[in-house]
């Protein structure tokens, strides 16, 4: 039995817009291995694990900074992150890399 057209490109719009979300606590690399292994035309561009370095810091304090800004980005910008570790205010932050 077929879809009613109007159910069909509501369905197709939803697929179209699927934002993948990964979230794998110790084997992020080898979860995205897999996923580009799933989907055409994707490729792995750049393994960085500064980000992970900082939210690992033995301070508390310093590593809740960078989780608070990370959180408050719409993307990541490690420079911001890199800020919050040193304890820079956000505002600073911006003035000192000419964002503000």
């Amino acid at each position: 039995m077929k879809s009613p057209p109007r159910l069909r490109r509501r369905t197709e719009d939803a697929m179209a817009a699927i934002t993948p979300f990964l979230w794998f606590d110790d084997q992020a690399e080898k979860a995205a291995e897999h996923y580009v292994s799933i989907f055409k035309n994707s490729r792995i561009l750049d393994v960085s694990r500064y980000v992970l370095e900082l939210l690992a810091d033995p301070d508390p304090a310093r590593s809740s900074r960078v989780m608070r800004a990370m959180l408050a980005m719409g993307k990541i910008e490690i420079a911001q992150l890199r800020a919050a570790y040193d304890g820079e205010s956000p505002d600073d932050a911006d003035a000192r890399l000419g964002l503000a």
